[in-house]
């Protein structure tokens, strides 16, 4: 596809593919967007969700995302701007690579300045940019050594089993169906 205007969308934690049966907001979104943006343009935008390394260094992460960029980039022929909407960490990621040098401090080399050059706007949405408080957390104290704080992933099991009570209830709301009823079409 020949366009100059490509969307690409940079996930958060959990991405924005599906989670269990139920779509994110991926598909929703790509087709709001194109809407809005291809009426006025004129010609066709393509919307991309990328794939990111969620639970790894910031070092890999922006690394990955360049090169799936690169690969956008290789794939839709006459993209000439980028334009990256971040969704959580994928905000970080995102605005990471608007810096005028990598995460690590060192300059970008030219390979990856041909991507960096293309990108135009950089749109985050509920970034961490100045960390989160989940750090601080018992829980994070816990996985850091979970032998010396045996006890602080206790409330978190316990909030945790209380929310997945709820599962079946709102799946249950979300099908019009009551709890603990069952319908047959036996007669």
């Amino acid at each position: 596809m020949q366009t100059p205007d490509v969307v690409v969308l940079v996930p958060g934690f959990l991405g924005f593919a599906r989670f269990g049966g139920f779509y994110y907001f991926a598909d929703r979104l790509i087709a709001v967007l194109r809407g809005l943006l291809e009426e006025p343009l004129g010609y066709p935008v393509p919307v991309v969700p990328v794939t990111t390394l969620p639970t790894d260094s910031l070092r890999n992460r922006q690394d990955g995302l360049l090169q799936n960029l690169a690969g956008v980039c290789d794939k839709l022929t006459g993209a000439q701007r980028l334009h990256l909407i971040g969704d959580s960490t994928g905000g970080v990621d995102a605005q990471l690579l608007a810096c005028t040098k990598s995460f690590d401090g060192h300059a970008w080399d030219n390979k990856v300045n041909a991507v960096r050059k293309k990108i135009r706007s950089v749109v985050t949405i509920s970034a961490p940019h100045y960390g989160t408080g989940l750090a601080d957390s018992r829980l994070a104290r816990w996985g850091e050594n979970p032998l010396r704080h045996p006890t602080a992933i206790v409330p978190e099991a316990r909030t945790l089993i209380d929310l997945l009570r709820l599962i079946p209830r709102n799946l249950a709301a979300a099908a019009g169906l009551s709890p603990g009823t069952a319908t047959s079409s036996k007669t």
